[in-house]
């Protein structure tokens, strides 16, 4: 069973920058301390109901050049991928499989704090790299998970408590309904914003995702679509007070519940 969201992740091509800006923005940003460095640098932001937003460079060329997110660099920083947790990761595949859908059997991705404990996360691929950009992928964890989410500061001077929703957009709603019904269960009709032709709600707990059809004639969400393809396009943060600055969020849209 999917229990929440895991995490968001903002590509950036300067992490330094957004570190600032997303501190400007009121947020308690940290760094995991992994042994070692690797061929990619993040920091994490994370949230009082256990979700974060992780916020990633591609350092090493030749690892950028083979990474599934390589063909965003071209447009700019921006959401790129998110993530669901869930209970038995074997029981979301089996649910794919007889939907039908694509995905990349479970792996496992571990490393080791610089205080030698290792952490192991666990990963079902369903979207990028294996299929729609607006699939998420799947992840439970190996190793109890405050080794591989600190949760020793998940205060935020702007207030924000967590991930409450996520709006993607697609050009075909239609094709994303059994994979997201797979794991989700069905979706339910909501009202469509500007934009968006036709609109599914689907749930777990008490956060949810829309999926928005983009509709013909201009729009920003057109525009999106055009520019990034299909996939992330705006988060809700649950708790938080005021609004938050855009020329600040490196491309992301985002805003509290």
């Amino acid at each position: 069973m999917i229990t929440g969201f895991d995490h968001l992740i903002l590509l950036t091509a300067d992490l330094d920058k957004a570190i600032a800006d997303y501190s400007a923005l009121g947020f308690e940003v940290i760094q995991r301390q992994d042994k070692g460095k690797g061929p990619s640098e993040n920091r994490l932001i994370v949230f009082d109901d256990g979700s974060y937003l992780e916020l990633l460079m591609l350092v090493e060329p030749d690892y950028k050049k083979a990474h599934r997110f390589f063909p965003l660099l071209e447009y700019g920083d921006g959401w790129a991928d998110y993530s669901l947790v869930c209970e038995d990761l074997a029981e979301e595949a089996a649910k794919l499989s007889v939907a039908g859908v694509p995905f990349k059997d479970p792996t496992s991705y571990s490393k080791t704090l610089e205080d030698g404990r290792p952490w192991v996360v666990n990963l079902l691929l369903t979207g990028w790299g294996v299929g729609s950009h607006c699939m998420p992928f799947v992840v439970s964890d190996g190793t109890p998970r405050e080794l591989r989410v600190p949760n020793a500061v998940t205060t935020h001077g702007n207030g924000a408590t967590g991930i409450g929703s996520v709006a993607l957009v697609t050009g075909d709603l239609q094709a994303l309904e059994p994979g997201l019904g797979a794991l989700l269960g069905a979706g339910a009709p909501v009202a469509s914003p500007d934009g968006a032709a036709r609109s599914l709600r689907f749930g777990f707990g008490d956060r949810f995702l829309v999926v928005h059809e983009v509709a013909a004639g201009p729009s920003e969400m057109r525009t999106h679509l055009e520019a990034r393809g299909e996939g992330l396009y705006s988060v809700q943060l649950t708790g938080g007070i005021g609004s938050l600055d855009a020329a600040l969020m490196h491309g992301a849209r985002m805003s509290f519940a």
